[in-house]
């Protein structure tokens, strides 16, 4: 959840743009139609609630966020960060909530691995968002030192 807050916290403050989670998902490629469902994902395809996807849009997210869970396989989780890179998506990030760690995916580029208090950021793609890594494992009461200051109202 602290991945989501974060992001949606971002966009509100900007102005534009939405974040979606749970159940929400991206038609990546038709016939054979492929769909993947990130953890969250950040879009900029609609300005109005009316023009939300009731079910699956077929516009891929500006970023997608996958987080590891005990069950998931590292085949399974490579061909989803692939399947979204190759249609679309201009960033992933994978987090490993055992090891409280990033991975930070981009096409055309060898992933980067942040922890601790190394700082995350939206880089092009969502311009101006940041955060240390530790924020996205952090609990209420517990904040990490010397956080990175909000997005700008936020």
């Amino acid at each position: 959840m602290n991945v989501g807050r974060l992001l949606s916290n971002f966009v509100w403050a900007r102005g534009h743009g939405y974040v979606a989670c749970n159940d929400s998902g991206v038609i990546l490629e038709r016939g054979p139609d492929t769909v993947r469902g990130p953890d969250v994902a950040t879009y900029e395809d609609a300005a109005t609630f009316e023009e939300l996807h009731p079910k699956y849009g077929e516009v891929p997210p500006l970023l997608a966020v996958e987080v590891l869970s005990p069950s998931d396989r590292a085949n399974r989780v490579l061909r989803k960060i692939t399947d979204y890179l190759t249609h679309g998506v201009r960033l992933v990030w994978l987090l490993d909530p055992e090891e409280r760690t990033v991975a930070v995916h981009a096409p055309n580029r060898t992933p980067a691995l942040l922890e601790g208090d190394a700082e995350l950021t939206g880089e092009d793609v969502l311009p101006g968002f940041r955060c240390r890594v530790s924020e996205l494992f952090a609990v209420a009461g517990k904040k990490p030192p010397d956080q990175l200051p909000g997005p700008p109202g936020g």
